[in-house]
């Protein structure tokens, strides 16, 4: 840190209400830097330090502690936990300002006035001290101005701004944008201008003078200059047209419908009045909308229909959008959209070109606010059943919990439903039995086995494929702490979405009566069928399917069972079997200890003799007798011994 205040040269302190991204350009031009990136690089700072929250330790030391960290984060033009920034001490929505684009005043710059905050409002398009128009780009380079230049007054080709040629602003968006930074200044008193439209904040104030001066003249094109952040002159143009509406209140609202009747005929003024219950949908704009349906009344010929959808009366609106809905809930619209296709919200949407258009009922979303409220954040979740976080992630994976995403900060989160976790336990308490037998573990220790998943442990209990057992000496009602399960009823054993189940190697073999080594050759052979993708070639955990190993000894037969069967040996089985043609699924290899398997349809066609014709030289029914188609007799004890080699 020590090298850090030595390189840093000319240091500052941040005047009156000047913000960070203006204090760091301070800074640049003291220090003779072509621009920020070398102070960002010695603090530390991302590209985004000024807009998005991050760690000031590192500016705060190149300042020599001069100015500490918290007091630098509040001249940071940040979101606060209700999505808002501070601009002079008004709070107001992201989308009324422009922080990535500087303006300017070249007469302010040239008396030496320092930048002000309020030009970041990209409404306030004029200087209202010398009523020019803000400067948004090099008269030199023609490019749009940044915040990482050289110095306030001098662009990053060097051009001076102090001499760039302005123009005055226009005389009709002049008295509204004086207005509006009145309100912006007079925000905390509550004061209104006289003669302006009865809202009570700057942010109502600059939304509503936006949609009036889009609405003037835009037709199916409104959204999309709605939404838009233009350049000052087209934003001070349309600020001009709001400016007839709002500042001659109320007579300008006569005037303001008349035009756009005329302009776009009646169809268009349904379509305005469409727009305006989803662009002021809110109390505030109550004065207003009253006002614009007295002056609908006065049109000759209204059609009901289609002013009805203009209801001043209303202070909670019937329908919200996305954004309205995200608003309310602390979220964002992908995660209302996600909220409305789970069924935690009641609304319908519709395909308008190549977006979504969501209409969500109010009541629902009143009722999601409440639940969001008494929700459980995933650390309370867990503790309350007793797991670990791991634990409850694989429940909420497995469907078992469904979460709910409430504001936390500035960030969303996953949160759970008391209601949920307490309905989980009283579905697991309805299947279980007291007491139980040795080897019962309790449920919140399956998952620290890492032999099963604490979910498919659930899904077996409650689909009553496994037993569980309430342990005693435990009284806590909302915890899986008091049930449990026997180990031999869990291990090796794995359960499906279908209900089916599909063992280890371990329990398949012991089914079957045979050696593990016997099982993966069966599954490759295809007598088993595997449950699950392997690895290389290899049995997946658990990855025997359960009905295989029932319908084996239904299916295929080994050459043991054929020997018990027959009273003979094994060997004499695979030769006779291999005489009559009929093929094994699985050779006999003596060496690895694999024994002969055969198809049962197979081995009945071959008609092995029955263990009374065996040595009586009577053929089968349906063969023509054959000189090898007798067992072999035992031979003497003498014949039997190997012959010593003579020299």
């Amino acid at each position: 840190m020590k090298a850090i205040r030595d390189r840093l040269a000319a240091r500052a302190l941040p005047a009156h209400g000047q913000t960070l991204h203006a204090f760091v350009l301070r800074l640049v031009e003291a220090n003779a830097h072509p621009g920020s990136a070398w102070i960002r690089r010695l603090a530390g700072l991302p590209h985004t330090f000024a807009t998005r929250p991050c760690d000031l330790a590192g500016l705060e030391a190149a300042l020599g502690g001069a100015v500490p960290a918290p007091e630098l984060a509040a001249l940071a033009s940040w979101p606060g936990p209700d999505g808002r920034i501070g601009v002079e001490g008004t709070r107001m929505s992201p989308s009324l300002l422009d922080l990535v684009r500087a303006r300017v005043c070249p007469s302010c710059l040239a008396e030496g006035h320092r930048l002000r905050p309020a030009w970041d409002c990209r409404l306030l398009t004029a200087c209202t001290r010398h009523g020019l128009r803000l400067v948004d780009r090099c008269p030199d380079c023609v490019g749009p101005l940044s915040w990482d230049r050289r110095s306030a007054s001098r662009c990053r080709c060097r051009a001076d701004l102090a001499v760039a040629p302005a123009a005055t602003a226009a005389a009709g968006a002049l008295p509204l944008l004086v207005t509006l930074e009145g309100l912006l200044r007079g925000d905390r008193q509550g004061s209104r201008p006289q003669g302006f439209a009865p809202v009570p904040t700057f942010d109502a104030a600059a939304r509503l003078a936006w949609f009036t001066g889009t609405a003037s003249d835009a037709g199916q094109d409104w959204r999309s200059r709605f939404i838009s952040r233009p350049e000052t002159a087209e934003t001070e143009a349309v600020m001009g047209k709001a400016a007839a509406a709002l500042l001659n209140w109320p007579a300008g609202v006569g005037p303001w419908l008349d035009g756009i009747q005329a302009h776009h005929g009646d169809e268009g003024l349904r379509r305005t009045m469409l727009r305006m219950r989803a662009a002021l949908d809110d109390a505030v704009f109550r004065g207003f909308v009253d006002e614009v349906r007295q002056q609908l009344s006065k049109f000759p010929g209204r059609p009901a229909k289609g002013w009805a959808a203009v209801r001043g009366e209303e202070l909670e609106p019937t329908w919200l959008d996305a954004t309205a809905t995200a608003t309310r809930l602390g979220t964002t619209a992908a995660k209302v959209a996600t909220m409305l296709e789970a069924g935690q919200l009641v609304g319908r949407f519709r395909r308008v070109g190549g977006r979504r258009e969501f209409r969500i009922c109010a009541a629902s979303v009143a009722r999601t606010g409440e639940r969001l409220t008494a929700s459980l954040t995933p650390e309370a979740a867990a503790a309350r059943l007793g797991i670990s976080r791991h634990a409850l992630e694989d429940l909420r994976h497995a469907g078992l919990l469904a979460f709910v995403r409430p504001s936390c900060g500035n960030g969303i989160g996953s949160a759970y439903s008391p209601e949920d976790t307490d309905g989980l336990v009283a579905g697991i308490a309805a299947f279980a039995t007291p007491g139980g037998p040795l080897g019962v573990t309790s449920l919140c220790r399956v998952n620290r086995s890492k032999h099963r998943k604490l979910s498919e442990v659930i899904q077996g209990i409650l689909q009553g494929v496994y037993p569980v057992h309430r342990l005693p000496g435990f009284d806590g009602p909302f915890s899986l702490a008091g049930f449990g399960v026997a180990l031999d009823a869990v291990w090796g054993t794995r359960l499906h979405e279908d209900g089916s189940r599909s063992l280890d190697v371990r329990r398949a073999a012991k089914a079957l009566g045979l050696a593990t080594r016997m099982v993966p050759i069966l599954v490759r052979a295809g007598c088993l069928r595997a449950a699950g993708g392997g690895h290389h070639g290899r049995l997946a955990r658990n990855g025997v399917d359960e009905r295989s190993v029932r319908n084996f000894r239904r299916d295929y037969v080994m050459a043991s069972a054929l020997a018990r069967r027959h009273a003979t040996s094994t060997q004499a089985v695979v030769r006779m079997l291999d005489d009559a043609g009929v093929a094994p699924v699985v050779r006999s290899d003596a060496a690895r200890g694999v024994s002969a398997v055969w198809r049962a349809i197979d081995v009945a066609g071959g008609l092995l003799p029955d263990a009374a014709q065996r040595g009586t030289g009577a053929a089968a029914p349906g063969r023509r007798r054959r000189p090898r188609d007798v067992y072999p007799t035992s031979k003497p004890a003498s014949a039997r011994m190997p012959r010593r080699r003579t020299g």
